[in-house]
């Protein structure tokens, strides 16, 4: 009961909060612009939180100019789609082919993508059976 207590070594000390001048965040914001290079990578780099450099680049006016892809969607009504031509959605270069996907040609040259390893027959016809089952 005299004796002092042992505590474990102490807790690393908080790093300081840096403080950046206009002009550093400039830079490492221009950095983010370069071909190939994502904000994830630059903060990185820099040792800061991504969502700062996000809140630098809003705050300095950058990726305001740029356009969003859009792309035109037919949503069916509940007894289906019965004209296979309008039914058609055309999306290459807008959703990426997940890695290691099977791709399936079906009969009316549409493309489908399955999961790695998957049988491209079975695939084929499992949705030949899903087409036929929404019929009008």
């Amino acid at each position: 009961m005299t004796t002092t207590p042992e505590f474990g070594p102490a807790p690393p000390a908080a790093r300081p909060r840096r403080n950046f001048t206009d002009a550093e965040k400039h830079a490492i914001v221009l950095e983010t612009e370069q071909p190939g290079v994502t904000v994830s990578q630059v903060a990185r780099a820099h040792g800061i939180a991504p969502s700062i450099l996000f809140r630098w680049r809003a705050a300095l006016g950058f990726g305001k100019d740029r356009t969003a892809s859009l792309v035109a969607v037919r949503i069916a009504d509940e007894r289906g789609i019965c004209d296979a031509a309008a039914a058609t959605a055309v999306l290459q270069n807008v959703l990426p082919i997940p890695p290691g996907a099977v791709a399936v040609e079906l009969a009316d040259g549409r493309r489908v993508f399955a999961p790695p390893g998957s049988d491209p027959e079975k695939v084929w016809r499992y949705i030949a059976q899903q087409e036929e089952n929404t019929r009008c």
